[in-house]
This record gives structure tokens, C-alpha cells and sequence, in this order.
């Protein structure tokens, strides 16, 4: 499995002093005064608990001070936390990949910025294969597990109730050195494909634009039930999590600024399929 994050952790802990304390998960949500579902997502590390919360719910039990002290400093490291690809990928990338399933499987929204590659949800099995052989550089007998495993996420992409909105630079879009000419035709028709669906919304920044913002980093940000949120950057030997509230909405501002100067609906669709028609040209040329 892959290893716990902190906010994983914390939750354990919260869950193991509250059944210490005999009380149950009604009662205790009750005295806190969040849900019952709130409160499980809490403990299963899949929502954020702030700092006010993590202490009024341990001195509901008979947790010493020094220990609520302890838990109550957790929540900081959890709310940006760094994760080494080496750990994460020690159980096989395909198993880390289902983390990210339970993400976007429980996220009201997801907005995804790229100015580097092609979003995951939207990748094509070529263009997820090239990725994972030259740039994180699994074995042969990682591949294909890695592939099936991406592709499993992208199910979700067919289910009503899913919202992504994919803002991505152009550049991206004509970068041929991930897999060559004919990879990236695949790629496009995929995008092509896949934006016509209720569940998506296709955003691409075009090269010759005047950019409210500079580009900076690719991120992922998730936007969950109980006003919960959570960010994912990646980068060369890992991942960087935020999910403290006055980041969030920085990242959240960012994204309505890029989007907006981005082309969409049919707009999108039609420069989708200007560079389609230019990189099948240069591709199948004789």
C-alpha cells in the first residue's frame, strides 16, 4: 500500500482516541457540531481537520495535554505536505494510482492546470506510456499495469455527476518529443473525444495571448463537500499537498484568472482541431 500521508495518520489517531473515549460517531460530530459524514471523512484522512477541531475533539477524551499539543501541531504538517516519489512508488505506481481515484471519486470539482503535459484524466494509453518508460522510467513489467491503472481513473469522466475543467497552455498541446508526431495525434483526438462529454470542460490558453498571469506551475485542485479543498503540485522527486484554506483560495483565484483568458466551449474545440489537422499533416506527410 502506499504510505499514509500525515493527514492519514492524524486521522487514525483522532478515530483511536475517540473509541478510547467510548464515544461514538454520532455523539461526538454532535458535541463538535459538524456531520456524521464530516466527522468519518476526518478519520479516514480524507478531509482536513483545522486546528480548532483537532483540539476540541480530543478534550472530549482523556488524551493528556501534551499529546492534544502534539496533534493539534500535526494539522500545519498536514496541511502542506511533501511526498518523496521514491516512497510512493515502492508498492508499484499502479497501486499509488488509486489514491488518486479516491480523490476524484469524492471531489465535487476538479480543475486541472497543465502547462507541461497532458492532464492524467485525459491522457491517451500511448501518451501515458511513453510518460511512464522516459520520464518516471518504470521497468516493462510496470507499464502496462500503469497504463490499465490511469486508465480506470478516466471511468470517472463517464459518470454523470463528475466535473473537470481542464485549463491547458498550447504549447502543450504541439509538444511532439513525448512519444513523436503520431502519439500526439492519438492524444489530440482523445482530448477531442473526451471534451464533448457533459462531465468536461476544455479550457486552452493560447500561445499568442496576453496572459493575466505568468505561467508558473502545473497544479491540480480539488474541491470536496464541507467547503474542503485540497491542491497537488507536482514536480521532479515529488508531490506537494495544500490544504490550508487561505492557499486554497490563492489557487482558486489563479485558476478563474487563467481559465478566463483562455479559449473554451466551441472555441476551444475549434483550436483543438486547428493544431489536430496541423500535427496529422507533419505526422502522415509522405
Amino acid at each position: 500500500m502506499t504510505p499514509p500521508t500525515i493527514r492519514q495518520s492524524l486521522g487514525q489517531r483522532l478515530r483511536q482516541a475517540r473509541k478510547a473515549a467510548a464515544l461514538t460517531s454520532v455523539d461526538l460530530a454532535r458535541m463538535l457540531g459538524i456531520s456524521q459524514g464530516q466527522l468519518s471523512r476526518i478519520e479516514n484522512g480524507q478531509r482536513r481537520a483545522s486546528g480548532e477541531i483537532v483540539r476540541a475533539w480530543l478534550e472530549h477524551t482523556d488524551e493528556q495535554p501534551e499529546v492534544i499539543d502534539h496533534l493539534v501541531a500535526q494539522v500545519e504538517l498536514a496541511d502542506r505536505e511533501i511526498a518523496d516519489w521514491k516512497k510512493r512508488f515502492r508498492q508499484g505506481w499502479d497501486t499509488d494510482q488509486r489514491s488518486y481515484e479516491d480523490l476524484e471519486r469524492d471531489a465535487t470539482a476538479i480543475c486541472s492546470y497543465q502547462v507541461s503535459v497532458v492532464p492524467g484524466l485525459l491522457q491517451s494509453p500511448a501518451y501515458t506510456e511513453f510518460l511512464l518508460r522516459h520520464v518516471v522510467q518504470l521497468g516493462d513489467d510496470e507499464v502496462e499495469p500503469g497504463v490499465a491503472a490511469r486508465s480506470r481513473r478516466q471511468r470517472l469522466l463517464y459518470q454523470p455527476g463528475t466535473k473537470l475543467t481542464a485549463v491547458i497552455a498550447e504549447h502543450v498541446l504541439r509538444h511532439r518529443g513525448i512519444g513523436g508526431p503520431t502519439v500526439l495525434v492519438e492524444q489530440l483526438h482523445r482530448i477531442g473525444q473526451l471534451a464533448t462529454l457533459p462531465t468536461v470542460d476544455l479550457a486552452i490558453i493560447p500561445t499568442d495571448t496576453n496572459m493575466p498571469w505568468p505561467y508558473m506551475v502545473s497544479f491540480d485542485l480539488y474541491e470536496f463537500p464541507d467547503d474542503d479543498a485540497l491542491v497537488l503540485i507536482e514536480f521532479d522527486t515529488g508531490e506537494l499537498r495544500e490544504s490550508q484554506p487561505y492557499r486554497i483560495e490563492q489557487y482558486r483565484r489563479r485558476f478563474a484568472a487563467l481559465r478566463a483568458a483562455a479559449q473554451t466551449g466551441s472555441d476551444a474545440l475549434d483550436l483543438l482541431q486547428q493544431i489536430t489537422t496541423e500535427i496529422t499533416k507533419e505526422a502522415f506527410a509522405p
